[in-house]
């Protein structure tokens, strides 16, 4: 809302990704997990995005965020936030952002359940 477009804005779409306790009903409890980012090389790609979406027509300002380090099951742990001239153009920015985000920014994942832990990379 403190963008400079703000005043030509109609809309404003985020998306907040979040731990899950459980992936499935059949599955081990989640505690947290533990993310590790490639220094200099994520925070530039996310920028990178970033300015790729806010070039699109009728997207004033994307903003991306990555925690690191160990969340807990139920904390948030990404945030994308678009500010767009309608909502058509917020959601998709924001849906675009997020895919992006998690195939190809460098940032790692460790799952740690109640049987045990693992790199989630290793097991896709």
């Amino acid at each position: 809302k403190s963008s400079a477009s703000a005043d030509r804005s109609g809309a404003i779409a985020t998306f907040t990704g979040r731990v899950r306790a459980r992936d499935g009903s059949e599955d081990d409890r989640t505690t947290h997990l533990a993310f590790e980012k490639y220094e200099g090389v994520a925070d530039e790609r996310m920028d990178t995005i970033a300015a790729e979406l806010t070039a699109r027509e009728g997207v004033f300002d994307v903003r991306m965020h990555h925690r690191t380090g160990v969340i807990e099951a139920g904390e948030d742990i990404v945030f994308v936030v678009v500010l767009a001239g309608h909502r058509r153009e917020a959601f998709r920015a924001v849906e675009d952002g997020i895919d992006r985000l998690k195939d190809e920014v460098p940032i790692f994942k460790k799952e740690t359940t109640e049987a045990e832990e693992f790199w989630v990379h290793q097991r896709e």
